[in-house]
Formats: C-alpha cells, sequence, structure tokens
C-alpha cells in the first residue's frame, strides 16, 4: 500500500502518498522504464467508489499526477 483514499460524494480527491509511494514515484524518476503505474483497488471495500482512467471521454475527470517536492 502507498496511499490511502476514502471515498466522495462526487469531485475531486487527493491522495498522499506514504513513505512506500514517495519511494516508487522517486524510482521512476531514477527509472522511468520502470513506471507501470498505480492500480487503486481494495476488492472488501464495496462503496462503490468509481474512477476514471486516462481515456475518460470527459478531459477533466481524467486521473492526474502531481509531484511537489524540495530541493536540497
Amino acid at each position: 500500500m502507498v496511499g490511502t483514499i476514502t471515498a466522495p460524494a462526487l469531485g475531486q480527491r487527493t491522495i498522499t502518498l506514504n513513505a512506500a509511494g514517495i519511494a516508487l514515484v522517486q524510482s521512476w524518476v531514477d527509472s522511468p522504464s520502470t513506471n507501470n503505474g498505480l492500480i487503486i483497488d481494495n476488492p472488501a471495500v464495496t462503496d462503490e467508489m468509481a474512477l476514471d482512467s486516462r481515456n475518460a471521454l470527459t478531459a477533466s475527470n481524467r486521473p492526474k499526477l502531481t509531484v511537489t517536492y524540495v530541493t536540497h
């Protein structure tokens, strides 16, 4: 698990990555060919949350990855 999300009524949600998620994204930066994306899933939860994919007809419904970082 790299982060958590709760089902809203409607609208955008932010998934804040934990340390494992941050390390995963860093590994993509270090070696882009290892970026196979993420699967957001929990078959034990039945809250009917639905997510669109990058193929959604409405562009604003497509997932977006925003990376916030600090340089040292």
